[in-house]
């Protein structure tokens, strides 16, 4: 696909466009996992996960993790979840609409993926929201273990494959509780 090419030099209405096509093509039961493959590749992960925003439960759900899993990490988890007050850095930009990143030897990096990121012997992540009408639905979540920071220009394209996703994708799992 576009494997370890740089954010800055690709054609972003390209990348976008493939993205549509990419989740036009499967069923909507296996999008998820296909846009977790998509995104991994796209910003050159070792993993990536999709997260729904369970209102009602006050947690996240973890649908899909794909890549190079740790131990503890399954492909289709039935009950996988943390809460929204584990993630309070997470939680808010993704409220705002926004993405964020981190990097282990970043010394602004937030606690709660200072933690996760050591536990999981990954060094950088970056996430996304999935929004529909404005509303946070969940997000997508890639990290690297290779030691190389996500930028600015990964934002940006994490949040317009943030709201393809919504867009392009809307099976019974993208119903926020």
């Amino acid at each position: 696909m576009i494997r370890g090419t740089s954010v800055e030099g690709r054609d972003v209405i390209g990348v976008i466009l493939a993205f549509r096509r990419a989740l036009r093509e499967v069923p909507p039961d296996r999008c998820p996992e296909l846009a977790a493959e998509y995104l991994c590749d796209l910003f050159d992960g070792s993993m990536a996960a999709l997260n729904l925003m369970d209102y009602g439960g006050s947690r996240y759900q973890t649908i899909t993790n794909v890549g190079d899993l740790v131990v503890g990490e399954k492909p289709s988890p039935a009950e996988e979840y943390y809460a929204f007050a584990d993630y309070p850095f997470t939680t808010q930009q993704l409220a705002r609409g926004a993405s964020y990143r981190s990097a282990l030897d970043d010394p602004d990096c937030p606690q709660e993926y200072r933690e996760l990121l050591t536990a999981q012997r990954r060094t950088d992540c970056l996430g996304a929201p999935i929004r529909l009408a404005g509303n946070p639905l969940g997000e997508f979540w890639v990290a690297r273990d290779s030691g190389r920071p996500f930028d600015e220009n990964d934002e940006d394209l994490a949040v317009a494959c943030g709201a393809t996703l919504a867009r392009f994708c809307r099976p019974r799992w993208a119903v926020a509780g």
